[in-house]
């Protein structure tokens, strides 16, 4: 009986150990924490069987006992780590379509060709709208940095958070260069289409005016032959 609780208690102490050093590891692989929390479930199991069975006021129980309740404490903290994981790679797949969805209006309308002024009005206020439902994104990115603080100090949470706030900031960006561009086109068009217009009209002024001295002209001729 005291073999076996000197062996248990050394199985839970190393378990205790390895533990502690992958919750305190920076470069952990997230999958271990299940892993190693599962590790825990035969030894806490038959420690706790064979505390059953031996003297409570027992040298040996007393410390298996309290190894146990170290044990038990840190494969909850092992468990809830893996959940955590698990929620961030949900929210982190999930904030990556989301992404992915309110980018494409920005892949469609950027890749058109040459098109009518009401088209590219048209399409510049679709993008106008996408953009402005960018700011969707914050609050999935409010979840993803949440749960990456609670994984700390896991890098791989902090990368994949820095990736997608870098995807956000640099989508942005794109679509506050397309509307610019686009603007600046309307721009163009609408002042082109003022001197179009412009032009128009003096060329009618002019056409009305030679009309009107030509009659003038004519009028003046007849005049004439008639006291001549």
């Amino acid at each position: 009986m005291h073999e076996d609780g000197n062996q248990l208690y050394d199985e839970l102490n190393a378990l205790i150990k390895e533990g502690q050093e992958v919750l305190n590891d920076a470069e952990s692989i997230p999958t271990i924490y299940a892993t190693t929390s599962d590790a825990f479930m035969n030894p806490l199991e038959a420690a706790t069987e064979l505390l059953k069975i031996m003297p409570e006021n027992d040298e040996i129980a007393i410390r298996l006992k309290t190894t146990v309740k170290d044990a038990k404490a840190l494969q909850a903290n092992l468990s809830h780590h893996a959940n955590l994981w698990s929620q961030f790679v949900d929210e982190r797949d999930n904030a990556t379509d989301q992404l992915e969805t309110k980018r494409k209006p920005l892949d469609e309308i950027g890749n058109k060709h040459i098109r009518p002024y009401e088209q590219v009005a048209d399409d510049l206020d679709k993008l106008k709208k996408a953009a402005e439902e960018l700011n969707d994104l914050r609050s999935l990115m409010s979840k993803l940095q949440n749960l990456c603080e609670q994984l700390d100090p896991l890098e791989t949470a902090y990368a994949d958070v820095r990736f997608y706030d870098v995807d956000v900031e640099q989508t942005q960006q794109q679509y506050e260069d397309l509307i610019s561009l686009m603007n600046n086109e309307l721009h163009d068009e609408n002042i082109l289409n003022e001197s179009t217009q412009q032009l128009a009209k003096e060329l009618e002024y002019l056409n009305g005016k030679l009309s009107i001295e030509q009659i003038v002209r004519e009028q003046l001729e007849e005049v004439i032959l008639l006291y001549f």
